[in-house]
């Protein structure tokens, strides 16, 4: 089925069946939806979805967008009129207008852009989208400085890559993605340096969960999430967090259900997957750890390289003389720790091993 997106909803023509009103969106709102999807003129044979932005908007906004949704199919199949070969019917929105349709919200102060056609680009999109968000598309001129420098977006960036994320408290979010789920672990660090524990512990809880549900977004997230929070004794201490957590996970465009946290002070959440982690899609797997994040220690290292050379010379897979070239700290340790192994099979086998460090 074809599905066109715009700002408040999803038409989705030939497909009735398909209406629906987003998860995120609240019981009060959802109602509020529900009374107004019939009055609006929806062509025939096509079902509407309500997204999550479409909350709280009005009769004349979400008919605003049925229309232009309406416009688009029609111009559509237009296009796929007498044409016998193939061709390109419909091209999805460049990113910019991609990126405004999705995040342009009631709580966005502004839209900065630094390129002048891009911003232009954007304006003429806001202005027949939706025309009350125009004062908020603002362009930036980067003669002095970088956008991202002058907004200090840098270190957000770089703290997206980060596998720790120091709070303000001084305790720190530690985030670790495994197969089935990620882990984010809270450490008190020097959080909890006070006369009353159970006060700071809380404290540092509750500056982490507000940025988690930051990271969440920025990081793209999705699945299972399991949080580790400092433990606490307290019960409304513990409520006050999952309450904490919620509010700061209200504004996600993804979906988000948060349960409550154990007695062994774990959290559980999970978020809708909307794309590929920024971890994901930006890297790709260590080829020297496999992505376990450690690499074998030295000694580690020895003791292989010594039962390969054994397990080669037993099974004569290899005669003569032997060179073994490996880094400096892996031949230092082998001619000090390992020297008595080499010599044995030397004479075991009667040959000469050589080690040089590369």
């Amino acid at each position: 089925y074809i599905n066109l997106a715009g700002a408040y909803m999803i038409l989705t023509p030939n497909n009735p069946k398909s209406a629906g009103i987003s998860r995120q969106i609240n019981a009060t709102d959802r109602q509020d939806l529900k009374n107004l999807l019939p009055k609006l003129q929806v062509p025939k044979h096509s079902g509407l979805i309500i997204r999550t932005e479409g909350a709280g908007k009005g009769l004349e906004e979400l008919q605003w967008e049925v229309d232009h949704l309406t416009q688009l199919w029609k111009s559509i199949k237009t296009a796929t009129k007498n044409q016998e070969e193939h061709f390109l019917i419909y091209q999805e929105s460049d990113i910019t207008v991609r990126a405004i349709r999705d995040y342009l919200r009631e709580d966005t102060d502004s839209v900065i852009i630094d390129d002048l056609e891009t911003y232009q680009k954007a304006r003429d999109f806001v202005s027949f989208v939706m025309p009350h968000y125009l004062d908020r598309i603002k362009y930036f001129d980067i003669t002095e400085h970088s956008l991202f420098a002058h907004m200090s977006v840098e270190s957000q960036v770089k703290s997206v890559f980060n596998r720790e994320v120091i709070l303000k408290s001084g305790a720190t979010i530690v985030f670790d993605a495994a197969e089935a789920l990620t882990a984010i672990d809270i450490n008190s660090a020097r959080a909890t340096r006070g006369s009353n524990i159970e006060d700071t512990a809380f404290k540092a809880n509750l500056d982490a969960a507000s940025e988690i549900a930051v990271q969440l977004q920025l990081r793209d997230i999705g699945g299972l999430i399991v949080i580790d929070f400092i433990d606490m004794a307290s019960e409304e201490n513990r409520v006050a967090i999952e309450k904490a957590m919620e509010k700061a996970t209200a504004n996600d465009r993804a979906r988000v259900q948060i349960g409550t946290i154990s007695r062994f002070g774990l959290l559980e959440l999970s978020r809708q997957r909307l794309m590929n982690s920024v971890a994901e899609s930006t890297g790709r797997i260590c080829s020297q750890c496999n992505g376990s994040g450690t690499t074998p220690t030295i000694p580690t290292l020895a003791l292989k390289i010594i039962r390969q050379l054994e397990d080669s010379l037993n099974s004569k897979k290899i005669k003569g003389d032997i060179t073994i070239q490996s880094s400096v700290e892996v031949i230092t340790y082998l001619l000090n720790e390992k020297r008595q192994n080499i010599t044995e099979m030397e004479i075991k086998h009667d040959i000469k091993i050589t080690l040089l460090p590369n």
